[in-house]
Formats: structure tokens, C-alpha cells, sequence
């Protein structure tokens, strides 16, 4: 992970934490005795919950002492990517799913969390070509979408399009950045 993407891990840590009451050790307490009555919007974020819950008991159970929120933390990410593995270590996928996770810990009315928890490895690849795609100048990639699949709206492509059409701008502009730089 880069700096930025460490600073938006923590601070969606620290929403997700907060809304929880995870960020003290009181608020832990409560949290794990308020969970019982089944707290979230439906059965299958409330099984979410229980399994953030179980994990990070284990991890306690593990060390000999009570739930501390880095075990809440390190549940999260367990959660999420189905296995440990350290915030230091995410690739870009892992920092996606974990990143929708945290997003809908925080926040699980909204539909935008919702949506990215349920597919959140997607939404963060869209991200990415989009910006590969928008990196370059916008005659020229509409050009290029408009030739591929006969318009230029980023939104209506599939993911595999967007694939296709952010690899095919970032090779044609290599050659083009390799000559300039031997010109320069």
C-alpha cells in the first residue's frame, strides 16, 4: 500500500470503529452485548458482524486477554479476505475488499456499501482503468471507445471492456513516452 492508501485505510478504520463503539475498551464491551440482539439491517450483514465478532475473539483467546480493537481490526481484515494478511502486505484487491468492509462497518444503510461489499474487487478495478482510460487526452480515448464498442460512456462498459480499452491506451502511449524520453 502506498501513503495515500494507508491514510484512507486508517480513516476508514476509525469510522468503522467508531460507529461500533470498537475504539475504547468500554465500547467493545457493549458492542459484543448489543450484538446478541441483532443490531444490523439484515441476516446476511448480521452474519458479517457475528463473524468479525468470532474472529476477533479468537485472536483474543489466542493472546490470553480480552478483545482489543486490533483484533477487531485484523478480524476485519480476515473477513474480508478470507485470510490474514497484514494492512502492509494488501494488494490492490485486497485493499479493495477491505476497504468496502470497513466502509460498510461504518455505514450499512447505504446502498452505494451495500453494493461494493457484495462485489467489492470490481468497483475497485472499474476504478483504476477508468483512471488509465481519463489519463489520456479525452479525444483521444473517446476515439478509441468509440471505434471498440461504438460509444463513449465509461459507465455502460463492462469490466472486461474497460480491461480492454484501459491496456490499449496505456500500449500505444508506452512506445510514444519511450521515444520521448530518448529525444530528451
Amino acid at each position: 500500500m502506498n501513503s495515500a492508501q494507508t491514510n484512507l485505510y486508517r480513516r476508514e478504520w476509525q469510522a468503522a470503529a467508531k460507529s461500533h463503539g470498537w475504539n475504547t475498551k468500554a465500547g467493545i464491551v457493549t458492542a459484543l452485548t448489543t450484538h446478541a440482539s441483532n443490531v444490523w439491517e439484515s441476516p446476511v450483514l448480521n452474519q458479517t458482524l457475528t463473524t468479525i465478532y468470532e474472529v476477533a475473539e479468537a485472536y483474543a483467546h489466542q493472546a490470553a486477554r480480552e478483545i482489543i480493537p486490533d483484533d477487531l481490526r485484523h478480524a476485519c481484515t480476515g473477513v474480508a479476505l478470507k485470510r490474514h494478511v497484514s494492512s502492509k502486505s494488501f494488494t490492490n484487491a485486497d485493499f479493495d475488499k477491505v476497504l468496502a468492509l470497513l466502509r460498510l462497518l461504518s455505514n450499512p444503510t447505504s446502498l452505494k456499501n451495500q453494493l461494493a461489499a457484495q462485489n467489492p474487487g470490481e468497483a475497485g478495478a472499474r476504478r483504476r482503468h477508468i483512471h488509465v482510460i481519463t489519463s489520456a487526452d479525452a479525444p483521444y480515448w473517446q476515439r478509441i471507445a468509440k471505434d471498440k464498442f461504438g460509444h463513449t460512456a465509461l459507465d455502460r462498459l463492462s469490466l472486461t471492456q474497460l480491461s480492454q480499452l484501459s491496456l490499449t491506451i496505456r500500449n500505444r502511449q508506452s512506445p510514444q513516452a519511450d521515444k520521448e524520453l530518448l529525444a530528451a
